[in-house]
């Protein structure tokens, strides 16, 4: 008894189906995967007896039920490559970016609260530098460069300075006068007990807790996860309405890349918080160093 086939090969495809998806920049792991699914979407149709062209967001989510959510996945992003201007269509009711609007939002937010407590002139420097834009495109030059977890910190650390720079008539700026003097009164809290600082500070710096080789480690396995979510990810270009010819290419990433982007999300983050820790393990002794002398 013949094997039933799930998917039409592309030999069965309809030829400018076959020569669109065929033109389309996609590596050998994505085309095969993409291919298989695109495949399975003509099959489908053609069990049904409907037509494989009317494609929109109701026609997929109808004719995949019932398929792992990978696979649906994956025969909605052939179907943005095979028939682009249904993209818009398929993709309509997503919500993939709004947790990252949100975390956004968040930053702005972090960034406005604590410049309010920068004095002015630093405030007017720190400003374009820490510009959170609407698009993303606009970005100040350390909003692009740092994770939001290294802004949030430095920015806080460097508020906390100035606070306290207020609280004991100093000038309000930071100065090694300044910061000499919150680090000895930082030491005197520590060593009385008032500070739980010290203790975490030595463990990070003799390498208890994590270490350099550690930070690379990790930093070296994002790299290796971000290059796997990329595999995974497609681009299918959406042209403006008025003019199709001009446009812009959209990520389609998979499940398993979507899922990837989230954990390389946390990771980088985590990375940059690794990274304060030995920071911050440096100062403790460059700060104790101080201290001695």
């Amino acid at each position: 008894m013949p094997k039933h086939r799930l998917t039409l090969p592309p030999s069965s495809w309809p030829e400018d189906l076959r020569n669109r998806f065929e033109r389309h920049p996609l590596t050998t792991a994505q085309r095969t995967r993409l291919a298989g699914a695109l495949g399975r979407w003509l099959k489908i149709s053609q069990d049904l007896g409907a037509c494989s062209r009317v494609v929109s967001r109701e026609t997929w989510l109808e004719r995949t039920e019932g398929l792992s959510q990978e696979i649906r996945n994956a025969v909605r992003q052939a179907l943005a490559i095979a028939f682009p201007d249904a993209t818009a269509s398929l993709y309509k009711e997503d919500n993939h970016r709004t947790e990252r609007s949100d975390r956004r939002e968040q930053l702005r937010a972090n960034i406005a609260r604590n410049l309010a407590r920068f004095p002015d002139d630093w405030r007017a420097a720190a400003k374009p530098l820490l510009h959170v834009d609407d698009s993303g495109i606009g970005d100040g030059i350390l909003v692009q460069a740092w994770a939001s977890s290294t802004i949030k910190r430095r920015l806080e650390a460097a508020a906390l300075n100035f606070d306290f720079c207020l609280g004991r008539d100093l000038a309000v700026d930071i100065t090694p006068t300044s910061v000499r003097i919150k680090l000895r009164e930082d030491q005197s809290r520590v060593e009385s007990g008032d500070r739980r600082l010290g203790g975490v500070a030595v463990d990070i710096g003799a390498g208890a807790i994590i270490s350099e080789t550690f930070l690379r480690d990790l930093e070296a396995f994002i790299v290796l996860l971000n290059r796997v979510a990329d595999d995974e990810t497609t681009y299918v270009w959406r042209g403006h309405e008025h003019d199709p010819n001009c446009g812009y290419r959209v990520p389609v990433p998979s499940q398993r890349a979507g899922v990837f982007y989230v954990v390389l999300e946390e990771l980088v983050e985590l990375a940059s918080d690794i990274e304060g820790a030995l920071d911050a393990a440096r100062a403790y002794a460059i700060a104790n160093a101080l201290f001695d002398t």
